[in-house]
C-alpha cells in the first residue's frame, strides 16, 4: 500500500510541479496552446483563439505512440470527461461529459453521427484506428449539430494520407489471451489521397468464463481535388463484434453462453466549391448498426432462452455556405434533412412459455441553421448562432449559442460562451408498447449552459494552462413510472430536472530535452432539482442528491520523453474520486458510494531499426493498471487489473 501511494504521489507531483502540461512534446498534439485550427467547434476551419469554447484536439500519432487502442481510452484523460466501462473490454461503456447524461454528447465519424437515435451509445467498440485527430469541444452545440450535442460533441477525423505510399503494422498481445493486430496504408499527391486500415482485437476476458470480446475494423478514406476550388472526400468505416458477458445487471457471474453480436456501417461523402467569396459545403452521411442479445439454453435444465435484433439507420444530408463578408465577417448558413429508423425483434422461452414481439419505427428531421463569426479586431472574436428544427414527433424547437473570445496580451485569452441543447426522444420512449407505454407526446430534454474562460501560454508556446467554470442546467428530463397517474396513460414523462457546475484546469509543458508534461483537473458539483416520480433517497433521480457515476473531483497527469535513441517513453497516471452509484445485487436498488480509485499507465515504443530508406521496426508495449489496483466502475463490476500488451511495429516510408 505505502509503494502504491508513493507512486501515486511522485507522478502526481511531478506532473503537477513542474507545471500543467502535455504528456508530449509541443509538436505531438494541439491541445489548448494558443495557435492551431479547430474544424468541429464552428464547422469550418478556424484559428483556437477564434473559438469561445473549451476545445481539445488530439492526432492519431500521439495515440498510436502510446499504444491506445480506443475511443475510451483516448478520451478518459481529458478534464471534463468520465468514462464508466462495465469489467472487461468490450464491456458497455459510456461517457459522461460536464455532469451530463450519457446520451448527451454526440459522437461524429467525419461528420456522420453513430449515436442511436435519442443519443444513446456505446463506445465500446469504437476504436482509434486511421485516426488523424479526435476533436472534443465541450458545451452545447445544438446550432450547428441538432439533437443530442447537450454536453459536447465528439468527431472522429479520418487519416488523410500525404506524400509517398507509406506503411503502419502492430502486433501485440499479452494479459488475458489478448491479441491486437493492425495494419495501415496511407499516401497522396496535390489531387488524390488515400487512407486505408485493417484491425482486429481479440481476448479471453478478465472474468473467469464466457467473457471472450472480439472486434474486427475496416477504415478507408479517398479523397480528390480536381482543381484548386473544388474538393471531394469518401470515408467508410466499417466493424464487426461480438462480447461474451456471464454477469447480469448486478455483475454477478450467472450464464455461461449469453453474448451480444453487432456490426457498424458509417459512410460519408463531403463534397466543397469555392464561388469567389462562398465556399458550398455538403454532407451525405448514412449509419447503420446492428446489435442483438443471443443467449440459447445453457444445457436441458435451462428453461430460458433469449434472442434480440436492433437495427438503427440514420441517412442525413447537410448543405451549408460559409459567406465570407470582407474580411471580418463570415456567415454559415445551412440546412439539414435527416431520417432515422429502427427495427426490433425479441424472441424468448421460458417457463411461461414462447414470446415473440417485433416493431418497426421511423421519423424525419428536417433544420435550418446560422452562424455568424465576426473578427473586428486580430485580439476580438464574436460568435452568435440559431438553429430551427423540426421533428415529425415531437414537432418544432430553436436552439441558439452566443460567444466572445478577447485576448489583452498576446498569449492570454479571455472567453466566454452561452446557448441551450436539446436531446430527441428514444424510440423506445416514444413507441414502446406491452409491459410499456411509450408517450409521442415527449418534447425534447432541454440544457441552458454558460461558460467562462481562460488560456494562457508562454511566448514561445512551450507552456501553456487553461482553464474554465461552466454552469449547466437540464430540463425536462425524461422520467419512467410503473404507475402512470391514470390508467392506460404512457410510463414516460417530462419531469425531472437537475443542474451541474464545475471547473476545468489543463496544462501542459515542454520542458526541452524531448520531456512533456501534461495535466488535468475537473471539480464537478451536480444536484437533481426535481427527482420526477420517485422521490426515494435511492432513487435515479434522488432529491436534492448528486447525479449518479458523476466524480466531484478526477484528475490525469501524464508525462512522455521522446528521442531519436530511446523512442517514446510515457507514464500517465489518473484519479477518479468518489461518486454515488446504485447497488443492483437487491431490488430495489440502493444508492451506495463507490470508493475513489488512481490508475497508473506505463507505456513505450524502442526503435529497433530505422533505415534511410524509411524502414522502422521498434518494440512496443503498454502496461495499464500497474498497480493491480481493485475497484469497481459501475458498482458491481470488477474492472480489469494489471494488463499487458507487449509486440513490434513496423513502418515503411517516409
Amino acid at each position: 500500500m505505502r509503494i502504491r501511494t508513493a507512486l501515486g504521489v511522485a507522478t502526481t507531483t511531478l506532473c503537477l510541479l513542474v507545471a500543467p502540461g502535455a504528456a508530449q512534446e509541443s509538436a505531438d498534439t494541439v491541445v489548448y496552446p494558443l495557435p492551431g485550427l479547430s474544424v468541429t467547434a464552428l464547422r469550418l476551419p478556424v484559428p483556437r483563439a477564434a473559438v469561445p469554447l473549451n476545445v481539445t484536439v488530439v492526432d492519431g500519432e500521439t495515440l498510436r505512440a502510446r499504444g491506445i487502442r480506443s475511443l475510451a481510452e483516448a478520451l478518459d484523460e481529458w478534464a471534463g470527461i468520465t468514462v464508466v466501462e462495465t469489467g472487461s473490454f468490450g464491456g458497455t461503456t459510456s461517457i459522461f461529459v460536464r455532469g451530463g447524461e450519457s446520451d448527451y454528447v454526440r459522437v461524429l465519424i467525419d461528420g456522420v453521427p453513430v449515436n442511436a437515435p435519442g443519443g444513446g451509445l456505446n463506445i465500446a467498440h469504437l476504436t482509434a484506428a486511421n485516426i488523424d485527430r479526435i476533436e472534443v469541444v465541450r458545451g452545447p452545440s445544438s446550432v450547428l449539430y441538432g439533437s443530442d450535442a447537450v454536453a459536447a460533441v465528439i468527431e472522429i477525423h479520418t487519416r488523410e494520407g500525404a506524400g509517398a505510399p507509406k506503411l503502419d503494422a502492430r502486433a501485440r498481445g499479452g494479459s488475458h489471451g489478448t491479441v491486437d493486430l493492425a495494419v495501415a496504408v496511407f499516401g497522396g499527391g496535390d489531387r488524390l489521397s488515400y487512407s486505408a486500415s485493417l484491425s482486429n482485437f481479440d481476448t479471453d476476458g478478465v472474468l473467469d468464463f464466457n467473457n471472450q470480446y472480439r472486434n474486427t475494423e475496416a477504415s478507408a478514406r479517398l479523397a480528390l481535388q480536381p482543381d484548386e476550388l473544388t474538393s471531394i472526400a469518401l470515408s467508410l468505416r466499417y466493424s464487426d463484434h461480438d462480447f461474451h458477458f456471464p454477469t447480469n445487471g448486478a455483475g454477478a457471474l450467472v450464464d455461461r453462453n449469453q453474448f451480444t453480436a453487432g456490426d457498424r456501417t458509417v459512410a460519408s461523402l463531403d463534397a466543397s466549391r469555392r464561388f469567389g467569396p462562398v465556399e458550398a459545403e455538403i454532407t451525405l452521411g448514412a449509419h447503420r448498426s446492428d446489435e442483438g442479445i443471443r443467449d440459447a439454453f445453457d444445457d436441458a435444465e435451462d428453461a430460458e432462452s433469449l434472442r434480440t435484433d436492433d437495427e438503427a439507420r440514420r441517412l442525413l444530408a447537410d448543405a451549408r455556405a460559409h459567406v465570407r463578408l470582407e474580411e471580418t465577417a463570415v456567415l454559415t448558413i445551412g440546412g439539414l434533412v435527416e431520417d432515422e429508423s429502427l427495427e426490433t425483434a425479441l424472441a424468448s422461452e421460458s417457463s411461461f412459455g414462447p414470446f415473440e414481439s417485433a416493431a418497426a419505427n421511423d421519423r424525419s428531421t428536417r433544420a435550418l441553421y446560422g452562424q455568424v463569426l465576426l473578427t473586428p479586431r486580430t485580439d476580438v472574436s464574436l460568435t452568435g448562432g440559431v438553429r430551427y428544427e423540426d421533428n415529425e414527433i415531437f414537432g418544432s424547437h430553436t436552439t441558439w449559442r452566443l460567444g466572445a473570445s478577447f485576448a489583452p496580451a498576446a498569449a492570454l485569452r479571455v472567453r466566454a460562451s452561452a446557448g441551450t441543447g436539446f436531446k430527441e426522444p428514444t424510440f423506445f420512449e416514444n413507441f414502446a408498447e406491452g409491459f410499456a407505454l411509450g408517450n409521442p407526446d415527449l418534447v425534447p430534454e432541454e440544457s441552458r449552459s454558460w461558460e467562462v474562460g481562460l488560456d494562457a501560454a508562454t511566448r514561445d508556446g512551450a507552456a501553456t494552462l487553461s482553464a474554465t467554470f461552466f454552469d449547466q442546467r437540464f430540463d425536462e428530463l425524461i422520467d419512467f413510472t410503473f404507475a402512470p397517474p391514470v390508467d392506460g396513460d404512457p410510463n414516460f414523462f417530462n419531469i425531472a430536472r437537475a443542474d451541474a457546475r464545475g471547473m476545468e484546469i489543463s496544462g501542459e509543458a515542454a520542458l526541452g530535452g524531448g520531456i512533456g508534461i501534461a495535466a488535468d483537473y475537473t471539480w464537478l458539483d451536480t444536484e437533481v432539482r426535481d427527482p420526477g416520480f420517485d422521490v426515494t433517497a435511492d432513487a435515479t433521480f434522488a432529491p436534492g442528491q448528486r447525479l449518479l457515476r458523476r466524480p466531484r473531483h478526477s484528475w490525469s497527469s501524464r508525462v512522455t520523453w521522446r528521442s531519436q535513441a530511446v523512442g517514446v517513453l510515457a507514464a500517465e497516471g489518473r484519479y477518479v474520486g468518489a461518486r454515488e452509484d446504485q447497488d443492483f445485487s437487491s431490488f430495489p436498488a440502493v444508492r451506495v458510494e463507490s470508493d475513489a480509485f488512481f490508475l497508473l499507465d506505463v507505456s513505450a515504443e524502442v526503435p529497433l531499426l530505422r533505415s534511410d530508406r524509411g524502414r522502422r521496426l521498434a518494440a512496443v508495449v503498454r502496461i495499464e493498471n500497474l498497480l493491480d489496483e481493485s475497484y469497481e466502475d459501475p458498482t458491481g463490476f470488477q474492472a480489469r487489473g494489471f494488463t499487458v500488451l507487449a509486440g513490434l511495429r513496423a513502418g515503411l516510408g517516409r
